[in-house]
């Protein structure tokens, strides 16, 4: 596979991470919530976690090349973070009725924090070597910039 589809790829897979985080610092943060019925907060943070998982196992799925496997592998140890806080949220929000020393750990969460903001940062500069590298990609002799060869997919329609 060419390295700018490689890279566009990885890049996409980070765009949906990107996207999911805000409802995943949320759902961990509400499980930190000085609240009684904690049941809708561990309900968002499994439906959170099970976002990471597809997005991890289409990670892993990916065939890249020498260059492009460690943005995958830093990836995938950031979204399996995500994952675990996600999973130690709800374990602390269904356990700390029975421990007052759990109840008070759990009163700190407060969201995804740090590696949220290195997931970030990794998307960006996935983004912008899939840009700069789709830029440098060779056009293929007879392509045009639609993809579809020429105007004839719109004559063939009654196009002009």
């Amino acid at each position: 596979m060419l390295k700018p589809v490689q890279l566009l790829l990885l890049a996409s897979i980070l765009d949906e991470a990107a996207a999911a985080q805000g409802p995943a610092d949320g759902a961990v943060a509400a499980c930190g919530a000085p609240v009684l019925d904690l049941t809708p907060a561990v309900r968002s943070a499994g439906q959170q976690s099970r976002v990471y998982v597809g997005l991890t196992a289409r990670l892993h799925a990916l065939e890249l090349d020498d260059e492009v496997a460690p943005l995958r592998d830093r990836a995938a140890a950031l979204l399996a973070y995500h994952e675990l806080l996600l999973r130690e949220a709800m374990t602390l929000a269904v356990d700390a009725r029975a421990d007052p020393r759990v109840e008070k750990v759990r009163l700190k969460l407060n969201g995804i924090g740090a590696p949220g903001d290195a997931l970030g940062r990794l998307r960006r500069e996935v983004r912008a070597l899939a840009d700069e590298a789709v830029a440098a990609a060779p056009v293929p002799a007879g392509a045009t910039p639609s993809g579809f060869g020429g105007s004839r997919r719109g004559k063939a329609r009654g196009g002009r």
